[in-house]
């Protein structure tokens, strides 16, 4: 009941808190028009219920995220990202963005998030009258409740898990509508190579080349990279090298003097976000 009564207040305030949070900038339509001009165009062909809002985050890290809902949203775009993807690659991943708004995935994630907290906080709650009561179930004789307290202490657990498999699963489904709204597999592709190989620190270039982060698939938000392109390849036919491509799709975007290239490197911030 709790979880109902703050959902709305989630849902309107966590899109505003996100963007003050990593610090974005919203960007006008006179800054990178030809930028605005593809959002708009996906969006259109998305059939948003509005265009989203563009939003520029001032770090080296490769990243985009969308914010928000079908009526209202905004897409983030790094410095990092801008300066090193090409427009197919950048069309692809925005395409792939906007799906995500158009199945109202960020919501999802929202309740699935207000959920776990709740559970958390029930079983910690639960944990804390345990121990009040301990002895009166030691010097009672009380029965204690062995199947109720082992639920208690796992619950948080598996909230969690399927917590991280939801936007997994979610992850597959937008990257196929993506390509369908594009029409351009190999763009898509090829952006989430770059991403995965750019993103990769000095330890996994030097011992772990290929490989990624070695963490287990269970506890990742995202599924590997690997496994999205192998997905994406037995699902489209993926035989373009976009880097021998001629046509002006595979150019950089052209970067308005005034937004200069980020030289510092990612740190860590107050909010707990490294960017």
């Amino acid at each position: 009941m709790i979880s109902i009564a703050l959902l709305p207040i989630v849902i309107k305030f966590t899109p505003g808190i996100i963007l003050n949070l990593y610090r974005a900038k919203p960007m006008s339509h006179d800054e990178i028009p030809g930028l605005q001009k593809l959002i708009s165009e996906l969006a259109e062909s998305a059939k948003l219920g509005a265009v989203p809002q563009l939003y520029y985050v001032s770090s080296r890290t490769m990243n985009v995220f969308a914010v928000g809902n079908h009526d209202k949203s905004a897409i983030v775009l790094t410095d990092g990202l801008l300066r090193a993807l090409s427009v197919r690659e950048l069309t692809a991943v925005i395409a792939h963005e906007i799906i995500h708004i158009g199945n109202n995935d960020i919501q999802v994630m929202d309740i699935a998030d207000m959920l776990s907290r709740m559970t958390s906080l029930l079983s910690t709650l639960g944990q804390l009258l345990l121990l009040i009561n301990l002895p009166m179930f030691l010097l009672t004789g009380v029965i204690v409740p062995w199947a109720a307290i082992i639920m208690m202490l796992f619950a948080p657990i598996i909230n969690s898990l399927l917590q991280l498999a939801l936007p997994r699963a979610r992850e597959f489904e937008a990257d196929v509508n993506a390509i369908y709204l594009t029409g351009d597999p190999d763009g898509l592709a090829s952006a989430l190579f770059k991403m995965e190989y750019y993103s990769a620190g000095l330890f996994e270039w030097l011992f772990l080349a290929g490989h990624g982060t070695p963490e287990p698939s269970l506890l990742r938000t995202h599924p590997a990279t690997e496994e999205r392109i192998k997905h994406l390849k037995s699902s489209f036919k993926i035989t373009h090298n976009s880097a021998t491509d001629s046509s002006g799709l595979s150019k950089l975007l052209t970067i308005p003097l005034h937004i200069q290239r980020v030289q510092r490197r990612p740190r860590w911030r107050i909010g707990g976000l490294w960017y």
